[in-house]
């Protein structure tokens, strides 16, 4: 294979000094770069040997937009972007429910579990029924206890306003009332008031236990006290008894689940829109995004300050099982830069190659330096100009 140089000898030895000084730039603009089309000149004359397909060498007369079956893609400025790598999401939970057996008297025992583990509930959805066995001479002792507190209640009232009445009428026949007299009929009506509320307290709390014992005597469901994922449930059989306190079921709340990742580098800030990915390669699905809690950054006291979390518009509990889960999202943008199509470009000991078609229809092997790629364009930081028609074979 044989080189053409056009340029000064020295320029072979300065271009990757000259690319290695350039890196921090952040792109190109339409031929006002410092180094625009600087390498245009430097190529590589093909040999007919380095094609696999020697026919395509040949010209055939046809469209500048095919050249012997091949694509013809002319250069031109646009936008380069990338994404960044996909972090590797995982569901996280902020806190549980647990849904509890809970009962004052009786014997409480589970007839079924309702619920499965995984399922989604709604609130007020049935996890479990059970039964109850209440002695209903507790009621009769409570209702018969309540009875007899409304009427002393209602004999102390009645004694005291009679009483209370009869000493009003005494203190009004003087014109002077004493003291004492005065101080004795206040005092009355501040005890009156005091015993009043304890008859009133001891009468709630009858009808509260009675109104409690008569729902669980009719209880036969246990219920789901929010949305959420089962993640535990009661494995006794039918018949088991339920102690007091005894787990039924645990939910997570649909509001407590959140997708997270680690982002130890703070690639992310708060705010930033960001892909959800469920599922793997081709197949995965994309929904958008935000970080809501950064690294270092957590917004509540239930959040790990070493994860990254993110809101979907899809809820997580929705694809819990559509796994694996990723992130991703655009990192980098430049403006107006050269774009050659991913699949024009050949590799060669980690230098970048595209053939170019000229005018006359010959052939050009020519060499150019790459700024980067994203799978599907790759920005040329030397070495082609605007306006070169190259061959895309690799498709």
């Amino acid at each position: 294979m044989r080189y053409i140089l056009t340029r000064k000898l020295y320029l072979k030895k300065t271009l990757p000094l000259m690319f290695a000084l350039m890196l921090g730039l952040t792109g190109c603009s339409g031929g006002n770069s410092f180094f625009t089309d600087a390498g245009t000149d430097v190529v590589i004359q093909a040999q007919k040997e380095d094609y696999l397909d020697i026919k395509a060498l040949e010209d055939d007369g046809s469209d500048k937009q095919t050249f012997n079956g091949y694509e013809v893609y002319t250069l031109v400025y646009g936008d380069f972007q990338t994404e960044s790598a996909a972090f590797s999401a995982d569901v996280n939970v902020m806190e549980t429910t647990v849904v509890r057996a809970e009962y004052s008297s009786g014997t409480m025992r589970l007839v079924q579990m309702v619920a499965e583990r995984y399922a989604f509930v709604e609130k007020g959805d049935v996890l479990a029924t059970v039964s109850m066995e209440t002695n209903e001479l507790d009621l009769e002792e409570l209702e018969l206890k309540l009875t007899r507190v409304k009427e002393r209640y209602n004999e102390y009232k009645t004694e005291f306003e009679t009483s209370h009445e009869e000493a009003r009428q005494e203190i009004s026949v003087y014109e002077l009332p004493g003291k004492i007299d005065r101080i004795e009929f206040y005092q009355a009506e501040l005890d009156f008031a005091r015993q009043e509320q304890n008859y009133l307290k001891q009468i709630e709390s009858y009808e509260e236990q009675i109104e409690e014992l008569k729902e669980l005597m009719n209880m036969t469901q246990i219920v789901a006290p929010t949305d959420g994922i089962v993640i535990e449930v009661n494995r006794e059989l039918g018949g088991t008894k339920l102690e007091n306190g005894d787990m039924v079921a645990k939910i997570i709340p649909t509001d407590q689940i959140y997708m997270g990742f680690g982002d130890a580098l703070s690639h992310y800030a708060y705010g930033n829109e960001v892909t959800f990915l469920v599922g793997r390669n081709i197949k995965a699905q994309e929904f958008g995004a935000k970080v809501v809690s950064t690294n270092g950054k957590a917004l509540g006291s239930g959040w790990n300050k070493e994860i990254t979390y993110i809101e979907t518009s899809i809820e997580p509990y929705e694809v819990l099982s559509s796994g694996p889960f990723y992130v991703t999202a655009i990192t980098n943008v430049m403006k107006d830069v050269l774009l050659v199509p991913f699949d024009a470009v050949t590799n060669d000991n980690g230098k970048h190659f595209v053939t170019v078609l000229h005018e006359d229809g010959s052939l050009e092997k020519t060499q150019f330096l790459s700024g980067g790629n994203n799978t599907e364009y790759y920005w040329v930081y030397d070495g082609l100009k605007e306006g070169t028609s190259i061959l895309i074979y690799n498709n």
